[in-house]
């Protein structure tokens, strides 16, 4: 056991000017970059939806017009709205997208399969998982932050609306759908002026669901393509998935 351990320490000792010289070769020119900062930062779990830009910044200049936004797993990245580019200081690359509310994306920054994030050397980059969520529609309502006095206008409008659907449903201008849409729009006024998001959310998702149905009915009949079908049945899963969020948010306060 003694000379086993003695022969281990010579090999280490003896392995040492190697890894010593073989160190001192290296620089940071010669290293792969890596990943410095990402915006929204991985993890992230309140990301506003609508268009913005996803922007990664890297240890060192990057090869222009090569990189790699793969897919972490199926459908894992939002829609892109515009083709990738390196701001000025040639280390931070840019994509502007389109985030749906109430999802979680992740791309993998260069990965097994593909590695064109380069430096101006041609060394990869470092694979580097970004992942992060968006918040839901009603979330976002309530981050924004409408003044009491031009939600209490929202809803007096909602009112006078609804007021006049009654009367028009009354003389067979308008459908009962039609009819129902306004009063969930009342609904909803009510609850952004509360500020309540679980209610926001259960009454945008009865609303939802109610444009499901018609929609439903269309496509049975002809009336309504298969996009039209399939759009009002995607609002209805994430409507559902706002509200399931938004209580969700409730029982963690």
């Amino acid at each position: 056991m003694k000379t086993s351990i003695l022969f281990s320490i010579a090999t280490a000792v003896a392995l040492c000017p190697l890894a010593t010289a073989y160190g001192q070769d290296q620089t940071i020119e010669s290293m792969p970059p890596v990943v410095v900062k990402t915006v929204p930062e991985s993890g992230t779990e309140n990301v506003a939806p609508g268009v913005t830009e996803i922007k990664v910044t890297f240890s060192k200049a990057m090869t222009d017009g090569s990189w790699s936004w793969s897919t972490a797993w199926r459908d894992s990245t939002p829609e892109s709205t515009d083709k990738p580019r390196y701001e000025a200081d040639g280390k931070t690359c840019v994509m502007k997208v389109k985030l749906e509310p109430g999802k979680t994306y992740a791309y993998w920054l260069n990965s097994q399969n593909f590695h064109n994030f380069q430096d101006q050397q041609g060394h990869s980059a470092v694979p580097y998982l970004l992942v992060f969520h968006s918040t839901s529609k009603a979330a976002n309502s309530v981050l924004r932050g409408d003044s009491p006095d031009v939600l209490r206008q929202k809803l007096q409008l909602a009112d006078l609306e609804l007021k006049t659907a009654e009367k028009q449903l009354a003389a067979g201008v308008i459908t009962q759908e039609d009819y129902g849409r306004t009063k969930s729009a009342v609904a909803i006024a009510r609850a952004e002026l509360n500020g309540d998001p679980v209610e926001i959310a259960r009454c945008k998702g009865q609303l939802a669901e109610m444009e499901f149905t018609a929609a439903e009915k269309k496509f049975q009949v002809g009336l309504a393509t298969q996009s039209e079908y399939d759009k009002a049945k995607s609002a209805l899963a994430i409507a559902k998935t706002e509200y399931a969020e938004a209580v969700q948010a409730a029982k963690s306060k």
